[in-house]
């Protein structure tokens, strides 16, 4: 059985595959504007459960879908990623649509956070891509300031 090093790198070897990355962002402009758009952008304000700017970290950010929602929505949002080529498609996508996204390197499952960073931390279609789920959740309520939410889409 491999370790869960060696899965870590396989998955991140597939995630900076240049066609891999760029078929997965094609559908990136639908989360931009229109109706997608307002209905995520509608689901992420109830899951939040406040007006109020909050500090969210979006796990696993990939092209930077939902850190620029939630920079759109007026929070200041933060993106992690191992993959740097994913990386690089969210730093250009939230410098086109003119916000203040910061993303990140790091491993989903070791955060290079302080305890008690975020009032939020979100993640979609992640942690079936991880070798230990249970290490990353832990992580990320680590993290969370008490009383954060967590908000786990599609995982």
């Amino acid at each position: 059985m491999r370790s869960a090093t060696e899965l870590k790198q396989i998955f991140q070897a597939g995630w900076n595959i240049p066609s891999r990355v760029e078929n997965y962002t094609r559908g990136v402009a639908e989360f931009t504007d229109g109706e997608t758009h307002a209905a995520w952008r509608e689901t992420l304000a109830a899951a939040l459960g406040t007006d109020r700017p909050l500090k969210v970290l979006d796990v696993g950010t990939g092209p930077g879908i939902f850190a620029c929602l939630y920079a759109q929505m007026g929070h200041d949002a933060m993106g992690l990623d191992f993959s740097e080529r994913m990386l690089g498609v969210a730093r250009r996508r939230a410098a086109e649509l003119g916000l203040d996204c910061e993303f990140v390197f790091g491993d989903a499952e070791e955060p290079p956070f302080e305890t008690s960073t975020f009032d939020a931390v979100s993640s979609r279609h992640v942690l079936f891509n991880l070798p230990r789920p249970g290490v990353a959740v832990r992580e990320w309520t680590r993290v969370l300031k008490p009383g954060g939410r967590m908000i786990l889409m599609g995982n």
